[in-house]
């Protein structure tokens, strides 16, 4: 079981990724709630037998509940007027600190998962099935807005993971050399 907060930051999480799918939520009391996302913008909401803006006032009310993301469940059936995405995660409080930097930290994690068959192959090497986690974790906290903000300081946070400083080193330069081997890096390589 998840806070509302909790629950707030992964639909926020959602949309910065882009993601087109339901975020389905049941509340302790067996409610259920729905967010409707087509590429990171959300489309519909439905709660209590409510949608739309009367049902983003019973996602308020909502102070706990367990959560389950579908892609293939996209139909929100006829469209709902809500304002824009941005605007709706203000009111449920799951905002970015700043919103100027929402642009920003959605390049940023669309580089890292265009990026992370390279980097994630470069320190499995290093830190074996453990890659894909401190990955995974970088991608999520760079969603919420928070840790490195460029591939460069991501690169270095990943390798500062690795225990030999040697090693480090040669991790950074293998996956810099690949990813420019692999086209321009972006995102304040």
């Amino acid at each position: 079981m998840l806070g509302y907060d909790e629950l707030i930051r992964e639909l926020r999480r959602l949309c910065v990724e882009n993601r087109s799918g339901t975020l389905f939520i049941t509340t302790p009391e067996n409610h259920s709630l729905r967010f409707v996302l087509r590429r990171g913008e959300i489309t519909h909401v439905v709660a209590h037998g409510q949608t739309g803006m009367a049902a983003v006032a019973w996602v308020k009310q909502m102070t706990a509940g367990r959560f389950t993301y579908s892609e293939e469940a996209i139909e929100g059936g006829k469209p709902q007027s809500l304002p824009p995405t941005s605007e709706l995660l203000a009111m449920l409080g799951g905002a970015d600190p700043d919103p100027r930097l929402a642009p920003t930290t959605a390049a940023f994690v669309t580089t890292l998962q265009r990026n992370r068959a390279i980097i994630e192959s470069e320190l499995a090497e290093y830190l074996g099935p453990m890659a894909g986690l401190l990955y995974s974790e970088l991608v999520t906290k760079a969603s919420l807005g928070v840790g490195p903000t460029t591939l460069k300081d991501a690169i270095d946070s990943l390798a500062g993971e690795v225990p030999d400083a040697t090693k480090a080193a040669r991790f950074k330069d293998k996956v810099r050399l690949r990813l420019a081997a692999n086209g321009p890096m972006s995102h304040s390589a």
